[in-house]
C-alpha cells in the first residue's frame, strides 16, 4: 500500500523485505540519519538521486557502484516512524519530486 506523498512516498513493507535500487548509480549515503533511520542515497547522474529511508539493514557502502535492481538493503522501522515501511524519494535538480513519476505504474 502507498501512503501520501511528503517529499517521497511510503510503501508499507514488513521488516526484512528486500529493497532494490531503482536505477544504476553510485552510493552517496549509507548510514543512520536519525529521523530517516538507516538510509541509502544513490546518485544516478544528471542531478538525480534516489533515497531509501527507514531500512533495517544496509547492504551497500559509500562509493559503491550499483546496478538497477541490485539489493541495497532490507526494509524496516529505523528512525522516527510508526511502523515498518520504505520511504522512497527522488531528488532531481535540487528539488524533491514525486517518485511515482519515475517508476513504472
Amino acid at each position: 500500500k502507498v501512503a501520501s506523498y511528503h517529499s517521497g512516498t511510503d510503501f508499507r513493507a514488513a521488516t526484512g523485505t528486500p529493497i532494490y535500487a531503482a536505477n544504476s548509480g553510485i552510493v552517496k549515503i549509507a548510514k543512520d540519519r536519525y529521523f530517516a533511520g538507516n538510509s541509502v542515497v544513490i546518485d544516478h547522474g544528471f542531478g538525480i538521486y534516489s533515497q531509501y529511508y527507514h531500512l533495517s539493514k544496509i547492504d551497500v557502502k559509500v562509493g559503491q557502484k550499483i546496478k538497477k535492481g541490485e539489493l541495497i538493503g532490507l526494509s524496516g522501522a529505523s528512525g522516527r516512524v510508526s511502523g515498518p515501511h520504505l520511504h522512497f524519494g527522488i531528488l532531481a535538480g535540487g528539488k524533491q519530486v514525486d517518485p511515482l513519476d519515475f517508476v513504472s505504474k
